[in-house]
């Protein structure tokens, strides 16, 4: 029973990490789209005053 309930555990605490792991990935995504909107708003904006 034993076995079982640390195999579980063990399984359990990689699956996290794991999903902890993509969580990162995702906010470093949002971030990086984030700051590519600005920089567009920006290029938008310069290219409205000078044309």
């Amino acid at each position: 029973m034993k076995i079982t309930h640390l195999a579980f555990k063990d399984l359990t605490d990689k699956n996290v990490k794991i999903l902890n792991a993509k969580n990162l990935l995702l906010k470093q995504d949002n971030l990086q789209m984030k700051a590519n909107i600005e920089n567009l708003k920006k290029q938008v904006d310069f290219l409205k005053k000078n044309l």
